[in-house]
């Protein structure tokens, strides 16, 4: 029985790929990994939510977040010790 095969970072030609062409192999493969059903269950299991989405929209989350924390951070006078 043949089992179809995820394509993976090395498929293709990887190496003349630019540093951004790289990244977006990469998320790509993490896509396909995250889309995965034995994968949301594992994370289910440890309390997580497997989702996947561009780098871009990361990065986006990422800056919303340390925009909204950092008002919370600033307002209580948190202090790191």
């Amino acid at each position: 029985m043949l089992a179809l095969r995820r394509p993976t970072v090395f498929d293709g030609d990887v190496l003349r790929l630019d540093v951004a062409g790289l990244a977006q192999a990469l998320a790509k493969c993490c896509r396909l990994a995250l889309a995965e059903p034995m994968i949301k269950a594992r994370f289910a299991e440890l309390g997580g939510i497997a989702i996947g989405g561009l780098s871009t929209e990361f990065g986006k989350f990422i800056a919303d977040e340390t925009e909204k924390w950092g008002k919370v951070v600033k307002f209580a006078n948190i202090r790191a010790e």
